[in-house]
């Protein structure tokens, strides 16, 4: 096996992904696209730093060049959300199968219709990097909670609500099997500029969601001078348990998962494995349909908390 793999933009968190492909004995050749010369100058070092990226061909590319350097098995789409659902065409015009896309996916639900639309067409295989569903402790969770009605809490010192809570109600969704049902939001104002730049904009508040099994996820965001990682609180009919991913500890009434660490997946050592699942059939990460029925009602919640209403065309400026 000697694949090829396209990855889309290698900014701090394309370039973890590049490391992952870096170190997969059977990958052969990796082409980037990144037009930000300082990102790809990273980008190149953090490839360097990995054992195993020796034999391999890094190559970096323009978009308007891919089609002269193709075929490529799959890509890794990790832009910003402004602008991906064109550079989702592109990799669909390429005739690539296998595509891994960052959250937040896009800004409009009208660009999430088009892009469920169009790579339904294509016959690809766009899964959402909903890493949390590749954490041993949760995977663990999920055989016990699935199907069942389960009450989930997040709480989160610092700001992030924006591009990160699609995370948790991700997870919500994972752990309970349910079909998001409602979602409310409030958010803390005055928004300020997302440290991602651009025109984004990030926040701290509160979110409620409920599924069509009765279950209920609760995550807040608090204003804190000090970032702290989130605190996973999830309980039901099989227990409680509570996990603190600064620490890795895991409390609660369930002795088969409290003896076990809570250790957050990490792109650089992710993102073959999951290429490689997809090739297998057997990947964790939900489809791009699955995640479109939960960034619907997160848009629309969003929009309606920034500006007092939402249409279907109407941009979010959250990535």
């Amino acid at each position: 096996m000697n694949e090829s793999i396209l990855l889309i933009g290698a900014g701090n968190l394309g370039s973890r992904h590049l490391q992952s492909l870096a170190a997969a004995p059977w990958i052969g050749r990796v082409t980037v696209v990144e037009p930000n010369t300082a990102a790809a100058d990273v980008a190149r070092t953090r490839w360097q730093d990995v054992p195993g990226h020796e034999g391999k061909t890094l190559d970096f590319r323009s978009l308007d060049e891919l089609a002269q350097h193709g075929p490529f098995d799959a890509a890794v789409i990790a832009t910003p959300s402004l602008g991906r659902l064109q550079i989702l065409r592109a990799v669909l015009a390429l005739g690539v199968k296998r595509i891994l896309c960052e959250k937040v996916l896009f800004q409009s639900v009208a660009e999430l219709d088009a892009a469920e639309l169009e790579a339904g067409k294509a016959g690809a295989d766009v899964r959402v990097n909903h890493i949390y569903r590749y954490a041993e402790s949760l995977r663990a969770l999920h055989d016990i909670s699935s199907a069942k009605k389960i009450d989930m809490s997040v709480a989160i010192d610092g700001d992030g609500m924006a591009c990160n809570l699609i995370h948790y109600i991700d997870l919500f969704a994972y752990l309970g099997g349910g079909e998001i049902a409602a979602l409310n939001v409030a958010i803390d104002k005055p928004v300020h500029p997302s440290k991602r730049g651009g025109s984004y904009v990030e926040f701290t508040g509160h979110a409620t969601a409920q599924d069509q099994l009765g279950s209920t996820l609760r995550v807040t965001y608090r204003q804190a001078d000090t970032a702290k990682a989130p605190i996973i609180q999830v309980s039901g009919g099989f227990g409680q348990l509570s996990l603190d991913e600064s620490t890795g500890e895991i409390a609660g009434s369930i002795p088969a998962l409290t003896s076990r660490r809570f250790d957050a997946p990490r792109v650089s050592a992710l993102t073959a494995v999951i290429l490689e699942d997809q090739r297998e059939g057997r990947c964790l990460l939900p489809t791009l349909s699955e995640s479109a029925r939960m960034n619907r009602p997160l848009l629309e919640a969003f929009n309606t908390a920034l500006t007092g209403k939402h249409d279907l065309q109407q941009a979010c400026p959250i990535t």
